[in-house]
């Protein structure tokens, strides 16, 4: 057959994907993303034409249409995270306070008590009693995460831990996220191709609510922790009509991204 086949248009997608919140007038990366996928689904009413011997169909018309996006999220960042048990980006807050005292009374050996503050400093430890308290041995009597503020006792008995703790700021942008603390995340996704070959794609999805779409792994052997999410894409009058037609944009457009300037 002497016919000529297009030629080119190969392509292995990449990019970067932007996302911006409600509530924000930015856009932020989502970082290093694995398979992100948007799938278009057509609900369609179909007839038959019983004129004929055995019934076949005659006419199709697309009664709905779905679009989703999914996608997993290789980069821990506090948004990912946040992300990934459907919480809001929060962050974490400790008021300062010197000599804080904490008393674990009849306290098991080799198990484990939270004092209730992080980066503990300047901790001591004694028996509790009143009088003529006697002093505990870090690494003999006791042992003490600093950081997440665990203590742990290495014999029974009574422990009095008087501890130091810093203030905790926004500013060290610490993530407080609740878990399964927010089902109504909304954004606004930004897709831009970064591929060596093939077209460089821009797509914009005007609203987007995500969830996540798998478990999140904390503690693995060995692979790479991931957040993977699903989200279900939205029509946008206002956006679609400044974008040119209500209707062949409601959900968003794919344009292509020159790398030529003129």
């Amino acid at each position: 057959m002497n016919i000529q086949g297009i030629q080119g248009d190969y392509s292995i997608p990449k990019g970067f994907v932007f996302a911006k919140f409600a509530g924000n007038d930015y856009f932020e990366e989502l970082g290093d993303t694995d398979a992100v996928d948007i799938t278009v689904e057509a609900e369609r009413d179909e007839r038959k034409d019983n004129r004929f011997g055995t019934a076949v169909t005659v006419d199709s018309q697309v009664t709905g249409i779905n679009v989703s996006i999914a996608m997993t999220l290789m980069q821990m960042t506090n948004r990912n995270r946040a992300l990934g048990v459907m919480g809001s980006l929060g962050y974490m807050t400790q008021e300062a306070a010197t000599e804080t005292v904490k008393l674990f009374e009849g306290a098991k050996a080799k198990q484990f008590y939270q004092l209730g503050a992080f980066n503990v400093i300047d901790a001591v430890v004694t028996d509790g009693a009143e009088v003529d308290p006697v002093v505990k041995v870090l690494g003999v009597d006791y042992t003490l995460d600093a950081p997440s503020g665990v203590f742990q006792p290495l014999t029974d008995g009574d422990f009095e831990v008087t501890f130091d703790q810093p203030a905790i700021t926004n500013a060290s942008k610490r993530l407080k996220a609740g878990i399964g603390g927010n089902p109504d995340i909304q954004c606004e996704l930004l897709i831009v191709g970064n591929n060596t070959n093939g077209a460089k794609v821009h797509v914009t999805l005007w609203k987007v609510r995500l969830t996540p779409s798998g478990s999140r792994s904390y503690i693995s052997e060995s692979e790479r922790g991931s957040v993977e999410l699903e989200g279900t894409v939205m029509a946008d009058d206002a956006k679609a009509l400044a974008a040119g037609d209500k209707n062949e944009f409601a959900f968003g457009i794919e344009q292509t991204i020159s790398d030529v300037v003129s």
